[in-house]
């Protein structure tokens, strides 16, 4: 709330001496001179209502906004914990009954078919629906409506292609244990990692974690179909909280989380730590980040070339830090969440400490944060691992911009953000068409400057951008 005088409340009133001659109860000067004399007839006193300074009304006006969005935030969190409630109790219900995997962008053809209600909110909360109704044997859902359906004998079922629509087939009926976190301490305590392996050099695994029943659901099915993105990379994994099947060959891995998060905190961003807590977890377990050199998580919404790291890669292998633990930063201000890149040994210390995290960053906000800023803080003040600034690593429309990187110049390793599939293609293909100064060989151009940290330091390995340096150096419908 603003710290300022905002005067008397409004309607507010005082006693005046009233004057029958003066206009607006306001006395005549030698009225009121005589007046405060004692010199003619008693005072006689009236109410009038009390004005403010235009500072006053400017500063009321102020709090009135404050206590407009606070009661919005209010609401908000309220409307937001009943949703997260919600979709917690479906993901932990189909993990307890074995839910089969939900076809993308496709609708179940049948013979009939009817609208539940119940199952509106998520194609998730569809397959419960077709589970609980013994008629239904199948179910089709899209932003609007969740159908049920049912197919008489010899009926060939058939998928058809339909944008924005996904289909299943009910869960099982029988019950088993499934866990699920709810104690912040439980969630901060990732398991224990498996030992560091060998592995070839500049090597990456490459993973994306998608929300479903979302834009990014049809943003990594064409990345998959362009081979852009995680999808260029030797090694990737696709990961969300639904198993869906979003095109043949190319299926999600579960994660133990609903995956929804409030946009609030310090920064007015998605509070997703525990979201990506899950995540890691569910890597580490898998195991597949051992296979490589270095772990690359990128947004669905991140335009990157895999080619073009390959020579920061290569640096940091060259100046020994892989022992140690190195991770990169991409964002003067600090590490942003688009394009994250560790080395194996950097990821296995996340996973150490990150209870030592929990207790140490408590208290001092990191409740309030997202992924990316508990990530390096962790990383960085209780890891100790080298923290090295690629300059040209990313440009992020919240962090490091300039004129004209929309269009996706041969500058920088990663764009982001492209939310769109038209507006993500033509970046990915101007880069590809592009992207020749940059090699997966030892060869490459490449720069070293040390900065006064001692486990913090810049790289840049190609192109020469003005801004770049100036920055650096400022610091459905249903198928019936």
């Amino acid at each position: 709330m603003p710290d300022c005088d905002s005067g008397p409340a409004k309607g507010a009133k005082k006693q005046v001496p009233w004057d029958w001659h003066a206009k607006d109860n306001v006395l005549h000067p030698k009225r009121k001179l005589a007046e405060l004399r004692g010199i003619g007839r008693a005072k006689k006193m009236t109410w009038v209502h009390v004005g403010r300074t235009k500072a006053q009304k400017e500063c009321a006006l102020h709090k009135r906004i404050a206590a407009n969005i606070h009661t919005a935030m209010v609401n908000n969190h309220s409307a937001f914990v009943r949703r997260k409630g919600d979709f917690e109790a479906v993901h932990q219900w189909q993990g307890m009954h074995r839910c089969s995997q939900l076809i993308v962008n496709h609708d179940l053809a049948s013979n009939f078919s009817w609208w539940d209600p119940a199952g509106t909110a998520s194609a998730a909360h569809c397959q419960r629906a077709c589970t609980w109704n013994p008629r239904c044997q199948g179910f089709s859902w899209n932003q609007t409506a969740c159908l049920l359906k049912t197919f008489e004998k010899n009926f060939s079922t058939s998928w058809r292609f339909k944008d924005g629509v996904y289909s299943g087939q009910p869960c099982e009926w029988e019950e088993r244990p499934y866990p699920w976190t709810r104690d912040p301490l439980q969630m901060y305590t990732l398991p224990a990692p498996k030992a560091l392996q060998p592995a070839p050099n500049a090597s990456m695994f490459c993973t994306m974690l998608v929300q479903p029943f979302s834009y990014e659901v049809n943003l990594a099915i064409m990345q998959y179909q362009g081979k852009y993105s995680i999808f260029a990379c030797d090694n990737w994994a696709v990961y969300s909280s639904q198993r869906l099947r979003l095109a043949k060959g190319l299926a999600t891995r579960l994660i133990n989380s609903s995956q929804v998060c409030e946009d609030a905190g310090q920064f007015g961003t998605a509070l997703n730590t525990e979201v990506f807590l899950a995540f890691w977890r569910a890597i580490l377990l898998d195991g597949d980040y051992l296979k490589a050199n270095w772990l690359v998580k990128a947004d669905p919404d991140t335009v990157w070339f895999p080619k073009r790291l390959v020579p920061v890669l290569w640096l940091q292998e060259d100046r020994g830090l892989l022992k140690e633990g190195v991770y990169l930063n991409n964002c003067p201000k600090g590490l942003r969440g688009p394009l994250e890149v560790l080395s194996q040994k950097a990821f296995s210390t996340l996973a150490t400490l990150s209870t030592v995290c929990y207790w140490g960053m408590k208290n001092w906000g990191d409740s309030q944060w997202g992924e990316d800023m508990w990530l390096d803080q962790c990383l960085m003040n209780n890891g100790h691992l080298h923290r090295v600034f690629v300059v040209n690593l990313l440009v992020d429309a919240a962090c490091t911009k300039y004129p004209g990187w929309e269009s996706c110049p041969s500058d920088f390793i990663g764009y982001h953000p492209f939310k769109q599939d038209e507006k993500y293609e033509a970046c990915a293909a101007t880069g590809q068409t592009t992207s020749t100064t940059a090699t997966s060989t030892r060869t490459a151009t490449r720069t070293h400057t040390a900065t006064t940290r001692t486990t913090t330091s810049t790289t840049q390995t190609f192109g020469k951008n003005p801004f770049v340096q100036m920055e650096h150096a400022l610091g459905g419908i249903f198928h019936r």
